[in-house]
């Protein structure tokens, strides 16, 4: 399984960096700090390598990707990078808290493209 740390954001919004691939469902765009990974993953975009896991840390929360695949990756301030990555489902973890700020709970989400639900 790949893992990363950086922010992100689904598809359904404006084109990418560059206006050349707008974001549809199952795809998103992570912004992360450049780090030892980032030859794996372009090694990953430039074979078109199909990823069976990513897990993605978002802080608050984690992302695993199924089949998710790297399409563009570009180099935005220095020692950052953009990639848009296209999956088929994506499952969201966060932990809930209550109004003490104690630890209720794991929530998890699923979405999948193909049957488009949660």
């Amino acid at each position: 399984m790949l893992k990363l740390k950086g922010s992100v954001t689904f598809g359904g919004g404006p084109p990418f960096i560059h206006g050349q691939l707008p974001l549809g469902p199952g795809s998103l765009v992570l912004r992360r700090r450049k780090d030892i990974l980032s030859f794996q993953i372009r090694s990953a975009m430039y074979h078109r390598q199909v990823l069976p896991k990513v897990m993605i840390d978002i802080g608050a929360a984690k992302l695993v990707l199924t089949n998710a695949q790297v399409i563009e990756i570009a180099s935005g301030d220095v020692g950052w990078e953009q990639m848009s990555l296209n999956f088929e489902e994506v499952k969201k973890t966060y932990v809930e808290y209550d109004e003490k700020g104690g630890k209720t709970a794991n929530v998890e989400m699923n979405w999948s493209v193909e049957k488009g639900s949660k």
